[in-house]
Formats: structure tokens, C-alpha cells, sequence
């Protein structure tokens, strides 16, 4: 199974919207194995991982890449940091994060042994569920197909 990884600066959010979206389309689910986010600007941001129960219509996205060349599958994921439509989500977090006014703070949640699957046509947010607009980021997501 090919492993890809993929990297953005995620949505400048603010309170109450998407930072990215980890958005399969309907060839094959995604088996993700680390995201990390990393703060560009000293801003108290709180980033919450949760599942939209509506896909984002996304206007600026990137294909995930291979990390063996010698792999010939193309990734058919996506990380979404822009949309016309936002994504909906419900209220049940992941996980959530708070980070202090840092510029360069990072976060990474991993998935050594089991990962955290998002099935064909759905999608997996990174949400700023704080009450500012968070930190100018760095997304990456490392994941299978």
C-alpha cells in the first residue's frame, strides 16, 4: 500500500471554521498515520480534529505525494485549505488542542499501529473551535491509500 504525505499552509481560520480538510474522493479511503501543525505567527490557537458530517466544497487543495517513487499510484486524498462551502461538522472531537502564543509551536497526533481511517467521500478536519481567529499554520499529513 503506497504511503503519501502532503503538506499546506492551512486556513488562517476564524472562530468557528475549518484550519484544513483531509478529504478522500471516491476511489479510495485514506489510512492516515500523522498530522502535524505548526503555528507561523504568535497567536493562542485551539485546533480541534473532528469529522465533518458534510464535505467542504473545496476551491484550494493538494494531492497528496509519494513517498517511494518507485510507486506509480497517484494519490486520490486531498488537503483542503480554502472552500466555498465550508465543511459541517457535528460536536463530538477527536481530540482537541490549545496552543500558548508561539510562533513555531507544533502538534503532531500519530497512529503508529492502527490508523485513523476517513472512508471514500468523507473528510477529516483540523477546527478552530477557539474564540479568535487562529495562528497563520503549516499542516502535514502523512497517510496510505
Amino acid at each position: 500500500m503506497p504511503m503519501y504525505r502532503v503538506a499546506a499552509q492551512g486556513a488562517t481560520a476564524l472562530t468557528d471554521d475549518a484550519i484544513a480538510e483531509i478529504l478522500t474522493t471516491s476511489a479510495r479511503r485514506a489510512k492516515i498515520r500523522e498530522i502535524k501543525i505548526v503555528l507561523r505567527a504568535a497567536t493562542a490557537t485551539e485546533v480541534g480534529l473532528i469529522r465533518s458530517s458534510t464535505v467542504g466544497v473545496l476551491t484550494t487543495s493538494v494531492a497528496g505525494q509519494l513517498l517511494d517513487p518507485a510507486d506509480t499510484l497517484a494519490s486520490t486524498s486531498l488537503l483542503g485549505t480554502a472552500w466555498s462551502t465550508q465543511p459541517i461538522i457535528g460536536t463530538a472531537y477527536m481530540d482537541r488542542h490549545y496552543f500558548a502564543a508561539s510562533a513555531g509551536a507544533m502538534y503532531a497526533w500519530f497512529w503508529p499501529d492502527q490508523p485513523l481511517v476517513v472512508p471514500i467521500s468523507a473528510s477529516l478536519c483540523l477546527w478552530n473551535f477557539g474564540a479568535g481567529t487562529a495562528a497563520a499554520n503549516e499542516v502535514t499529513v502523512t497517510f496510505e491509500e
